[in-house]
């Protein structure tokens, strides 16, 4: 959960000056698909009787959602047990208590009976509460599962975007399983999803089974690597223009995480890839100006400049070439001045990690096969590929 949030004011024909501190987004409802903003990807759940709207989120694990008389949750939808008659809250010493990802329960340590947890997110916000369980409607699969009831909310857990998250990570022994792990289990699913973006804040989630007419071309998979909550693949190529960038650099950790906004580069593929920008691209403006779009504190107000700039392309273990084309690292944002601009998304992460959030997963059909232990990726149907392609280099 990574949102970068933008207030734009004109200085000059082509670029807005940027204040991160406000939030903006633009909400397109889809019925039965996916439909967040041009940050996130958010989708509907119903937990007992209470319908919520949901970010997906690849990078956790729990589902978390507001509880009833949570002091510190905003005004927005709130789970009630006691209008479910299948609720009720996991115990401390039930084989069902386990960690939400983060951190493992505390409750036996303060002698509490009912099973806790607590989640930290990239983007600062935390939440704790206790763990219950209900039943749970996803797309028309229904089954019981447990989940994080908040009992606090800090950092503006997902307001105003969405309700809660729900976690899609990888099986994680000494974790609470995922939603979609329980529906597996309960409906004799396999257990592999998939998600399409476009460029409008659009998609579809696909549950237990691709949809062929969803992505262009076949799918090319990569392995998954380690164990754990996360979705990590192994980068052998990081190239723009002829210009190759070691992918040493891109940090013992590339993962694919959707509840992720931008793509995070670790330090020293980012300042590579700035470094390149800066000496090759500074005939476009913004790109060496002070301010720069660069540092996120400008945007491009129209999209005249992204046929200027680069095509960046990583490649995976097994030769899989993904293009992120300048359409997909300056994203077309909504601005408070009722305009869209072009803004840099792309972050400098910590020296070990790189995160692939959704500025590298839109336009692709990006599937999370849990069965076989790989990650697969496709031009999304939605799209004309243009600068987007998926190959196997050989």
């Amino acid at each position: 959960m990574n949102i970068k949030s933008l207030n734009a004011v004109p200085i000059s024909d082509n670029l807005v000056a940027v204040n991160k501190k406000s939030r903006n987004v633009l909400d397109i409802n889809i019925d039965n698909e996916i439909a967040g903003d041009l940050y996130q990807i958010n989708t509907k759940i119903i937990v007992g009787n209470h319908t919520f709207t949901v970010q997906v989120d690849t990078g956790s694990s729990l589902m978390a959602i507001p509880m009833v008389n949570c002091n510190t949750c905003h005004d927005r939808p709130s789970y009630d047990p006691t209008h479910s008659q299948y609720s009720k809250v996991v115990s401390c010493f039930s084989e069902h208590c386990l960690g939400s990802g983060s951190a493992p329960p505390q409750c036996k340590n303060r002698a509490e009976d009912d099973c806790d947890f607590v989640i930290l997110y990239g983007d600062g916000s935390r939440v704790s509460g206790k763990i219950y369980q209900d039943v749970v409607n996803l797309s028309g699969l229904s089954g019981i599962a447990n989940f994080g009831a908040n009992r606090i909310e800090t950092g503006d857990f997902e307001y105003p975007r969405a309700d809660g998250i729900v976690g899609f990570g990888r099986s994680c022994k000494t974790c609470v399983p995922t939603v979609f792990e329980s529906l597996v289990q309960a409906h004799g699913l396999k257990n592999i999803f998939a998600m399409s973006m476009d460029y409008e804040g659009r998609g579809t989630l696909s549950l237990g089974e691709l949809n062929p007419s969803n992505h262009i071309g076949e799918i090319q998979y990569t392995p998954l690597f380690e164990d754990g909550p996360f979705y990590n693949i192994k980068p052998t190529n990081f190239k723009v223009d002829d210009t190759v960038i070691l992918p040493r650099l891109l940090g013992r950790q590339v993962i694919v995480d959707s509840g992720s906004s931008a793509l995070s580069l670790a330090s020293g593929a980012y300042d590579a890839l700035v470094h390149h920008f800066r000496k090759n691209y500074c005939h476009v403006a913004g790109i060496c100006d002070s301010p720069s779009i660069l540092d996120g504190s400008i945007c491009y107000n129209s999209a005249s400049s992204l046929d200027l700039l680069p095509t960046i392309y990583l490649t995976f273990e097994g030769g899989v070439k993904v293009a992120v084309p300048p359409k997909n690292y300056l994203t077309k944002a909504p601005l408070t001045n009722g305009a869209s601009g072009y803004c840099w998304m792309i972050d400098r992460a910590d020296p070990s990690t790189t995160i692939l959030g959704d500025v590298f997963m839109r336009g692709y059909y990006t599937v999370f096969d849990n069965e076989e232990k790989r990650i697969g990726f496709a031009v999304n149907s939605r799209n004309t590929p243009g600068a987007l392609s998926v190959k196997i280099d050989h």
